[in-house]
């Protein structure tokens, strides 16, 4: 996306489930934790099949029943109904999305690839599936106007139905030259 600068380059570093596993491991001995927040841009990776992985070594490892929750951010192109179904088995209890906005001319704006309409049923499943949810958004792009301000907000509304239990987090973008 046009506001985000990677800070230590450009290729991403994936870290092999057993080397998270074994992280988290260390992190539950020595400091009796229990829930991990993944701090990634996109969670463990970004792709699909790097979640997929890590959730089903996990389950593997704790007999289908982990003893740590995990949440972590991610952009919902990178998930699906399924996915998120495993990822709860696995101990996921909170997801947060970079929605940006909800304006799909604003998104293209942000060479964002979002689809709106694919998040709002990831959302229902996450909420059919007990997995919290909480969204990203972004604000101060060149081109938003109210029109476009409005159009995020009446996209917003839409999920009031599913009792977020985490306020919406607006980021506000200021172009540094």
């Amino acid at each position: 996306c046009v506001f985000c600068k990677p800070g230590f380059g450009k290729i991403i570093r994936v870290r092999s489930p057993e080397n998270i596993l074994e992280e988290i491991k260390l992190l539950q001995k020595d400091y009796n934790i229990n829930v991990i927040h993944f701090l990634d841009e996109v969670m463990l990776g970004g792709a699909k099949k790097n979640v997929t992985k890590f959730c089903e070594y996990v389950l593997s490892k704790y007999n289908g029943r982990p003893n740590f929750y995990w949440m972590g951010n991610t952009n919902s192109r990178m998930l699906d109904s399924n996915t998120i179904k495993l990822m709860k088995r696995a101990g996921c209890i909170k997801i947060a999305f970079g929605v940006e906005s909800g304006s799909a001319e604003i998104l293209k704006d942000m060479r964002k690839n979002n689809d709106l309409l694919q998040l709002k049923g990831l959302v229902k499943t996450c909420y059919d599936n007990g997995v919290g949810v909480y969204f990203n958004m972004s604000t101060n792009t060149f081109n938003e106007t109210q029109s476009t301000l409005k159009e995020s907000e009446d996209y917003l509304k839409y999920f009031s139905k599913f009792h977020f239990h985490e306020p919406i987090r607006f980021h506000f973008l200021v172009p540094i030259l």
